[in-house]
Parts: C-alpha cells; structure tokens; sequence
C-alpha cells in the first residue's frame, strides 16, 4: 500500500504560565479500528495494537477513578516567576514581562550580545569542510567543526515571516524553545533529585548568526541535492540578512533504521537503554517524545563491555552496551515541563497531518491524538510507552531481517515485553521490573 507522507505542519509553543491539572469529562472509549483487515498483521503488529487498544482502557480506568499524571509532573517550590532559563543575569522587570523581547531572550541563552555575521563566527565554527547529512522540516544538518571537535551543526532559519518560498521559518520564540529542550535533556546525564541518563545527545554550543551561507555548506547542499531527494528550498535564496539558529551537538552515530544488530542481548541493551532515557526524562521534565521513530535513534559502536551509567530513584544503575550506544535526538516534537514553563508542538489544527494510512508510524500519530483528545500540553506519558512499543516492534522485525537468533529468541524477546501494554509510562516499567526481571546480563541495579 502506498504511504501518504506526513507533513509536520503546527505550532512549537513556548508558554511560562503554569499548568493547571484538570479532570477531562469521562466518555466511552472505542477500540481503536484497524487500518488493515486484521488478519493482514504480523505478530508483532498486532502486539502492538493489543498495546493501543489496552492503553485506552488504562486511560478510562484512570479518568474514571480521578487519577491523573501529577505523580510524574515535577514539582516545583521556587517563588521566583521568572522562566527558569532567564533566571541567570537577565534584566527581567515587571513592566519587560509585559512585553517582551524573544531575540534578546534567545541571544541571552546563546550567551551573545548581538546577531553575529557568519565571518565572525569562523574561529569558533569551521565549515570549510562542511558535509550535509539530513534534514529537517525546519533545519538542514551537516558535519562541521566547533571549537575543532567533529560536531552535527543543526541550521534553523528563524525570523519573523513563518515561510519562505515554501521552506519553514521558525521564530525567535520558538528557536528559543528548540534550544531550551535540547539543553536540558542533554542537563539530564547530570544527577538531580536521585535521576540522570546519558541517552540524550549532548549539546556543544548554540549561536545566532545573521547572512547568506558560505559558500562551501552551499557546494555541500548541492552534493547532498544530487545524491539524495530532496524538495528543500536552496539556501543560497535566503536573503543576505537572514538569520539563523546553529546547533552544536554530538555526533549520536547511524539511526537505528541503518544499524545492523549482531546480537539477542545487543537488541535488549538497545531497548533498555533507551527505556532508561525516557523514564529519566519522564520523571524530571514531565516528558513525552512525541516522535520516537527508528530514525530517531542514533547508535554508535562501543566496546562489548562498556557501561551505560545513570541514576533510577536514587541507585546506580549499569546498562552493558553490547557493543551499541544509543542517544535519542529530534525533540523538535516533544512535550516538557520544568518550574512553571511548557514546551509542546500543537497539532490541534492540522487535520491533514492524521490521515495517513498503512503504518505504525501513522497509528502511533493517530494514537497519540485520541490519548489526548487533540490537545497537546498535558503530560501523557503513555505516548513514550506506545513510541517503545513500536521501537520493539521494530527491531523484533530487524533481529529477523538480519537472521540474528532464533525463532525461540525473537519469541522470548516479545514475551519479555509483554506486559508493557499495562503500564502508562517508561518510568513505572522500570520501576516494577528493573529488580527481578530485567536481564542481569545486561543491566545491573547497586543496593
């Protein structure tokens, strides 16, 4: 069946007033309807509308016994109602709250007094070399240099004028939000209140600048062009007082969708980690995903007995990589909460963007709007529950493909996940199986 694609049309919301818990008005909840004939599925597909459809069932239980997701929204005692990332040195005032200044704020976080010009920023950032890689809905990605370490440099147009010759323009509000989430999931490998992960790519440096590409990340869009298809406006059509956002991170590796697993206890590694990540996440930032896909997870080779350290409830935990180390990227599309301010990607008006048909990717789209009943800032972890879901499904499909183990292991492999579908957020799974059923061999809990 052809696949229609998705098109990310919505609004990236950056909001500092505090979230109100409110109950939702109760109401039958309908077994989610196939878009298939059911018999068309695979095992591992219908694992996972066996999950879609019991989550909907956790969800009327819990709305109807009154119980919410305030155990996992943080908490905060602070009486300062400045937004946490203006906290440090700026001229917050009374009246400037009123009315205020996204550029000076985005500027502030970026630690600049002013927009530079691409020219000034040569000694920090090298793109003689520049390599594109990927893009984005509202960014183009390259291999550069910063601060003479190997780096992906994510480019954001931002300005006032929401498009450009058909190419996305993100405003300084909203480039102030990509940056924040980004910074504080990469804050997430520093321990707080008994929780840290390291499975969040790590940023290196932010900054504004203001022209026209240089020349060679031009040559390297149009090698890029020749090779790969791409409907992305030239960047060499930008104005000359374009601005833009330049992120700094990590190279994370290939995406799970490219990687070749050699291994049964490789496969679970990937999959604990990266319940790790998010139930970290969850429970420090109120946080949702929101787009888990295969291609959003980055692996790089390790050595077989590495360690992947972090913290779960105050104990030390140890994930042996198996020689695969996982970072999550792409929060373009996630929720998130700390001290009284929000940031989420509204989807409430795009219709068009939940009439795909034929994947899992759609479903779990379409799942995530009847979850939430279209409206996009409370906290549902189950939405990272139902992304995991699909990543297990994945690389049980993968683990097959590649003929890594047996039917035996993909079988147990399911079964090990199989009470998943009861569970509403990453956080409480670990919780309840980090001590006696999660495999020894690969992660490990200190009294």
């Amino acid at each position: 069946m052809a696949q229609k694609p998705i098109k990310y049309n919505g609004i990236l919301i950056l909001t500092d007033e505090p979230e109100q818990l409110t109950a939702v008005e109760s109401e039958e909840w309908e077994e989610i309807e196939p878009f298939l004939p059911m018999e068309s599925f695979s095992l591992s597909e219908k694992f996972l509308l066996q999950l879609i459809n019991c989550q909907f069932m956790i969800l009327q239980e819990n709305i109807n016994a009154g119980r919410f997701v305030d155990d996992l929204v943080p908490s905060s005692e602070s009486k300062d109602n400045r937004p946490f990332y203006l906290r440090e040195s700026f001229p917050w005032t009374a009246d400037y709250a009123n009315k205020r200044n996204y550029v000076k704020e985005l500027l502030h976080i970026c630690n600049q007094s002013q927009i530079q010009r691409w020219r000034k920023i040569k000694k920090v950032v090298d793109v003689s070399k520049a390599k594109k890689v990927a893009e984005g809905v509202y960014s183009e990605v390259f291999i550069a240099q910063y601060k003479m370490e190997t780096v992906i440099l994510k480019l954001i147009p931002i300005g006032d004028n929401k498009l450009f010759d058909g190419c996305c323009i993100s405003s300084f509000r909203e480039g102030a939000a990509k940056l924040i989430a980004l910074k504080e999931l990469a804050d997430l490998s520093q321990v707080e209140d008994g929780y840290s992960t390291e499975g969040f790519v790590q940023l290196k440096g932010a900054m504004v600048v203001k022209g026209r590409y240089p020349s060679s990340m031009i040559n390297a869009w149009k090698q890029y062009k020749r090779s790969m298809k791409s409907d992305k406006v030239n960047p060499a059509l930008f104005p000359a007082n374009q601005n833009f956002l330049l992120l700094s991170v990590e190279n994370g590796g290939i995406s799970l969708k490219e990687y070749e697993i050699t291994t049964m206890l490789q496969a679970y590694s990937i999959v604990y980690q990266l319940f790790m990540a998010i139930a970290v996440a969850e429970i420090r930032l109120s946080f949702e995903h929101r787009d888990l896909n295969s291609g959003n997870v980055l692996i790089t080779s390790a050595d077989w007995h590495d360690i992947i350290r972090g913290k779960f409830d105050g104990s030390e935990v140890y994930i042996y990589a198996h020689g695969a180390r996982v970072k999550i990227i792409n929060s373009s599309f996630c929720r998130m909460t700390k001290d009284v301010s929000s940031m989420y990607f509204d989807w409430t008006s795009n219709e068009e963007f939940f009439m795909g048909e034929g994947d899992f990717e759609h479903i779990a789209f379409q799942t995530m709007r009847k979850i939430n009943r279209n409206t996009w800032r409370p906290f549902w972890p189950m939405t990272n529950v139902l992304w995991l879901a699909y990543i297990i499904d994945f690389i049980h499909d993968r683990l097959k493909q590649l003929n890594v183990g047996s039917s035996e292991d993909h079988a147990a492999f399911f079964r090990h996940f199989k009470y998943l579908y009861r569970y509403a957020s990453a956080w409480k799974w670990i919780r309840d199986h980090i001590d006696n059923h999660m495999k020894k061999e690969v992660i490990e809990k200190a009294e």
